[in-house]
Parts: C-alpha cells; structure tokens; sequence
C-alpha cells in the first residue's frame, strides 16, 4: 500500500514532468507526446508530421536534453 505521503510525492513529481513537457517548445512538445507518451516510431512520427525522419530525431534529443535540464531535481 502506498502511504500518503508517497502519494503526494509522487503526485507532485507527475505535476513538475507535465509542467517541464507543456513548457517545450510546440514542435518538440509534439514529437514527445507522439514518440515517448502515444509510441509511435520515428518512422510513423515522420509521416505524421510530414518531415524527415532526421528532423524527428533532433527534436527528440533537443526535447529530452531540456527536459532533462528542467527536471535534474528528479533524476
């Protein structure tokens, strides 16, 4: 069973991850949520979003190194 005070924080650590994803810029905002949240493949995002494969790929990487910034308290 989960005590209360895990649930808070838990709570409050799904809050700061929300927060640092919709704090993303649009477009990199829009390949996480494609990608890493609803599992597309890079592939499936590509065709998506009507741009190269490789544009996918470095919005991932630039999406995950400013999330990882924002939420270094967490790691």
């Amino acid at each position: 069973k989960s005590s209360p005070e895990s649930m808070s924080i838990a709570s409050e650590r799904q809050k700061k991850i929300i927060n640092a994803i919709e704090s993303l810029k649009p477009k990199m905002k829009e390949v996480i949520m494609l990608c890493e949240i609803n599992g597309y493949t890079y592939e499936e995002a590509s065709k998506k979003l009507n741009c190269p494969i490789g544009t996918i790929k470095s919005r991932i990487f630039n999406a995950k190194k400013e999330l990882a910034d924002k939420l270094e308290d967490l790691l």
